[in-house]
């Protein structure tokens, strides 16, 4: 899909010979501490803090950390099906609630391996100004910021996944450190998260260049690494999860916390005299892609705000995404949805076509997921893989998959992200004023995909049940399949301190099998979240495995 990510990832492909110097946290418990003199002699300049940076990257673009991320956010919620015959038996497992701890795709290293290398930079970083006098404090501040960025994401997958996990923030360089470390509580993490993400938000950059092509170097970087907005929208999103954990009483500070990292965001970094729709913006306020435009190729009927978003990637309306190409290609994304050459193992939900979407035309279903001719009540997941259709019926299709699949980008934060989120806080907060001023927000996602709908009329929307009720319903049609539904309803359940919503409105009634079994299991809070991998259990006598569990031990 992209050829001109290559500057972006010849720094990366260098990295390949790296793991001689620091080796990836195959397990964070049996990482050999690195011979304390090659350590010493690295660490000279900035080109090697900077390496070690983009060696998070790498870390993020491999097939084992988007499998995990997929699998956490995704694949456990009433957004998709597994698919009979090409479904893996361990995936399957976790998406029947049928998990054992000896399940390979329990696995934490690959987020352990990106917190070891963010752990470096901010161990070692600081003693290269005093050796390198082109490094000064102000670049120091910019890397560590972006280190402390990084190691916050990789956290918050693992306590949204596992809960309560090890919190590790020293780097395994030498045999002086511990390496047998028990679980610190989820909620405590997520308290730790947030401090490393306000400081962050204070070191790091605004931009890494602007540019108005989607495929310059400046702005790959601006959208590939973490900048002031990438910071501020994963800080809004951490401000949710912590609120929702909370008694009711004390989660006003953080709703309204969430406010302000989205008001934070800089347009004038996202849009930059970008021609939309044949007119430039001037940056006055965050706007989201219409759904009509000039000069879209020949690539069947896709909607305008889909083609810029998704396929030609890092478009105003991104934040910060993932970058993969030709060198770097993203397998997962190929595997799972489909491609030209392979069918995908997992399907989109049908309960999406006769529930979801509330109006026929919205662009966002028939981007999104197809119903195949060929096996009539398949609907096979369109977004990010599909390449042709026929007309704009989700049951009328001409399913195409596209041979560059492994090419696309995976989208963590754009601005649809920001006015929900906002709109959730508002919507938390309670009040007339605040539920308005969240259904204004709702109403910029859906009209977008609805040009032709009737308005969203605030008489519908009076109350905070229905205001919840509706923003979440606007976040699953918007980010279908972009890892977040499973979060989103496990949001839910902390927020009202059970799973009974979650489960009986929106798991169970997706469940083909073990339907019981789910109903049975999910009512446990406990259960919400993954297992530890038996392997961690049995090299590290300090930790003590998920409550739910135990008996798997």
């Amino acid at each position: 899909m992209k050829n001109m990510k290559n500057t972006f990832f010849k720094y990366i492909l260098l990295l390949t010979g790296f793991g001689i110097l620091f080796p990836s946290c195959e397990d964070y418990l049996n990482t050999k501490p690195l011979d304390k003199m090659v350590e010493e002699d690295y660490w000279k300049t900035r080109g090697d803090v900077q390496s070690v940076l983009l060696a998070c990257y790498k870390v993020m673009t491999s097939d084992d950390f988007m499998e995990r991320i997929m699998i956490g956010g995704e694949f456990r919620s009433d957004n998709v099906r597994q698919d009979n015959t090409r479904t893996a038996q361990n995936l399957k497992d976790i998406m029947n609630m049928a998990i054992q701890t000896d399940n390979e795709l329990l696995k934490w290293k690959t987020f352990y391996s990106l917190i070891n290398y963010c752990n470096r930079v901010l161990d070692r970083a600081s003693q290269i100004v005093d050796i390198d006098p082109d490094y000064t404090k102000g670049m120091l501040a910019v890397d560590l910021g972006e280190a402390r960025s990084l190691r916050a994401m990789a956290y918050f997958y693992l306590i949204r996944i596992y809960h309560d996990v090890p919190y590790i923030d020293f780097p395994y360089d030498d045999d002086n450190k511990p390496f047998l470390m028990p679980k610190t509580s989820g909620e405590e993490i997520a308290d730790k998260i947030i401090a490393d993400l306000e400081q962050a938000e204070r070191e790091v950059v605004v931009t890494r260049g602007y540019s108005t092509s989607p495929g310059n170097t400046l702005r790959i970087d601006t959208k590939g690494r973490f900048t002031k907005n990438a910071v501020r929208a994963l800080l809004a999103d951490v401000y949710l999860w912590k609120a929702s954990g909370l008694p009711e009483g004390e989660r006003a500070p953080y709703y309204q916390n969430c406010i302000r990292a989205c008001e934070a965001i800089e347009p004038s970094i996202l849009i930059y005299g970008e021609p939309t729709n044949g007119e430039t913006l001037n940056g006055s306020e965050l706007m989201l892609i219409p759904n009509q435009g000039q000069g879209i190729p020949s690539v069947g009927s896709l909607s305008y705000s889909y083609f810029r978003v998704f396929y030609n990637e890092n478009s105003d309306e991104s934040i910060f995404e993932l970058q993969f190409n030709s060198l770097t290609p993203n397998n997962q994304v190929g595997h799972f949805y489909g491609q030209s050459d392979d069918a995908a193992r997992i399907n989109a939900s049908p309960l999406l076509a006769s529930g979801v979407f509330d109006h026929s035309e919205d662009f966002r279903q028939f981007n999104s997921f197809a119903q195949t001719g060929a096996q009539s009540g398949i609907f096979r997941i369109y977004k990010y893989v599909g390449a042709m259709r026929n007309g704009n019926d989700y049951s009328n299709y001409l399913y195409k998959l596209g041979n560059d699949v492994k090419n696309v980008n995976w989208i963590f934060y754009r601005i649809s992200d920001v006015f929900l989120m906002k709109a959730e806080a508002l919507t938390e907060l309670g009040g007339a004023d605040n539920l308005s001023a969240a259904l204004e927000l709702a109403k910029k996602t859906y009209v977008r995909s609805n040009p032709t709908a009737m308005p969203l009329l605030s008489t519908n929307y009076s109350t905070q049940e229905e205001m919840r009720n509706l923003v979440l319903l606007e976040r699953q049609r918007e980010f279908l399949f972009e890892g977040k539904r499973w979060f989103d309803l496990l949001r839910i359940a902390r927020r009202e301190g059970n799973s009974r919503n979650m489960v009986n409105k929106y798991l169970v009634p997706n469940a083909v099998l073990n339907s019981d079994v789910i109903l049975t299991k999910l009512s446990i809070m406990d259960a919400l979240y993954l297992p530890i991998h038996k392997d961690e259990l049995l090299s590290n006598p300090e930790l003590k495995q998920n409550p739910y569990y135990d008996d798997f031990k």
